[in-house]
C-alpha cells in the first residue's frame, strides 16, 4: 500500500529545506512505497536554497502556493486530502493554524525555536506559543517536537518531545586541504563568521574587536547572505580598507560552506540563540573551536557536547580581540565519531516522520 506524505515548507531561508531533504531521504529507505507532495511558496523551486537541497527531487509533486492566496488552514486541509500525513519541518509559525484547523488526523511539526528570548515581550510571545504547542500536541493524531542540540537542557518546555538537530559535513577536508581549495594562505589564522550575516550575530562588536588585531597573518572571513543594507555597507567598507578581510557573499553550496568551516581556526557564534545553531554543530562535528557568549544557551549546549570553546563576555572587546588574533587557546574537547553524527540524523528524521 502506497503511503501519502505532504511536506509543508513555506520558507527557503537557511537550512530549512535541508530538513525536508533528510525526511525525503529517510522515507526513500523504507520498504513501503511513499508518494511525497511538497508544498512551498511560489517561486521556491528557483531559489538558490532549493537548488542546493532539492534540485534532484524530481519524482515528487511540488505545489507552489501564491502569497495572495495563502491561507494556513486551507493549505493544511488540502495537504491532508486522501489521508496524507503532514510533516512541517519548520513549524513555529504553524502552531495557530494546527491548533484551530479541524479534520487533521496525522500531522507532525517541529519547533525550531522552542526557547524564550530575553525581553519581556519575547517571553510573553513564547508563553503564548507554548500554550498553543501543548494544545496542538494534545490533539489526536498530532505530534509536536522541539529541536535541540542536546537533551541536557535546563530550560522548558520539557513536555514537548525532543529531537536532535542533525548535522552533516559535505566535505572531509583537513584544514590544509580546505585552505588550498579556497586559496587561503596555509599559515594564516582564520576567524570565520558564516550563515546569515546580520547584526543579530554581533557583527558591530566583531568588527570593533577586529580593528585591534594587527597581525598581518590573521584573516576575518565572512560567508553567507546579507539582506541588511547597513550591515552590507559595513562589510564592504571593511573589506575595502583591510586586505585581511575576505567576503564571500550569497548562498553557497553545502560543500563550499563546510570547506570554509574546515579551513577556519575558529567560528564566531556571539549571539544567544533561542534554539539550536547549525553553524555551531558543524564546527563541533569538524573539531573547530567555537567562540560563544559565556553563560549563553549555545555555550551550555556546546559544553554538554564537549566542543572546543572560546567563552567571552559579549560586551568585552578586550576578551574578543586576542581570540581573533589567535592569542587565546580554546578549551579542550572532543570531535564526535561519524557514527554519532549519523545517529543524530537518523533520530531526527525518524522522530519527525513518526509512525506511518
Amino acid at each position: 500500500m502506497t503511503r501519502r506524505v505532504s511536506l509543508v515548507e513555506m520558507e527557503t531561508a537557511g537550512h530549512r529545506l535541508w530538513y525536508a531533504r533528510l525526511v525525503i531521504d529517510r522515507l526513500a529507505e523504507r520498504a513501503d512505497p511513499t508518494e511525497i507532495a511538497i508544498y512551498a511558496k511560489e517561486g521556491a523551486p528557483s531559489s538558490p536554497e532549493w537548488q542546493v537541497h532539492l534540485a534532484d527531487c524530481n519524482d515528487h509533486i511540488v505545489h507552489e502556493v501564491a502569497a495572495q492566496s495563502f491561507n494556513p488552514s486551507h493549505l493544511l486541509r488540502r495537504a491532508s486530502v486522501g489521508g496524507a500525513k503532514i510533516i512541517i519541518p519548520d513549524g513555529d509559525e504553524w502552531l495557530p493554524a494546527v491548533s484551530r484547523t479541524r479534520g487533521l488526523t496525522d500531522i507532525s511539526l517541529l519547533l525550531s525555536r522552542p526557547f524564550p528570548g530575553g525581553s519581556p515581550t519575547q517571553r510573553a510571545r513564547w508563553a503564548a506559543k507554548m500554550g498553543l504547542a501543548h494544545f496542538a500536541a494534545a490533539r489526536p493524531g498530532a505530534r509536536v517536537l522541539r529541536l535541540g542540540m542536546t537533551e541536557n537542557e535546563d530550560q522548558p518546555p520539557s513536555r514537548i518531545e525532543w529531537v536532535p538537530d542533525p548535522v552533516h559535513l559535505a566535505c572531509d577536508f583537513t584544514r590544509e586541504q580546505a585552505r588550498r581549495e579556497l586559496a587561503l594562505p596555509t599559515a594564516s589564522n582564520v576567524s570565520l563568521l558564516c550563515g546569515g550575516l546580520s547584526e543579530r550575530k554581533a557583527l558591530s562588536r566583531i568588527v570593533a574587536a577586529w580593528r585591534g588585531v594587527k597581525d598581518p597573518n590573521c584573516r576575518l572571513v565572512c560567508v553567507g547572505s546579507c539582506h541588511d543594507p547597513r550591515v552590507l555597507r559595513t562589510l564592504l567598507e571593511l573589506e575595502a580598507s583591510d586586505d585581511r578581510v575576505i567576503l564571500r557573499l550569497g548562498y553557497v553550496s553545502n560543500f563550499e560552506f563546510d570547506s570554509w568551516i574546515a579551513a577556519a581556526d575558529r567560528t564566531l557564534n556571539l549571539y544567544d540563540n533561542v534554539g539550536s545553531s547549525g553553524v555551531a554543530l558543524k564546527s563541533w562535528a569538524a573539531g573547530i573551536p567555537v567562540v560563544a557568549l559565556r553563560g549563553s544557551y549555545l555555550a551550555q549546549q556546546l559544553e554538554a557536547l564537549q566542543a572546543r570553546l572560546h567563552l567571552i563576555r559579549g560586551d568585552d572587546l578586550c576578551e574578543l580581540t586576542p581570540v581573533l588574533a589567535g592569542l587565546d587557546d580554546p578549551t579542550s574537547g572532543r570531535r564526535p565519531l561519524q557514527g554519532e553524527i549519523r545517529q543524530r540524523t537518523t533520530t531526527f528524521a525518524d522522530g519527525l516522520i513518526g509512525p506511518l
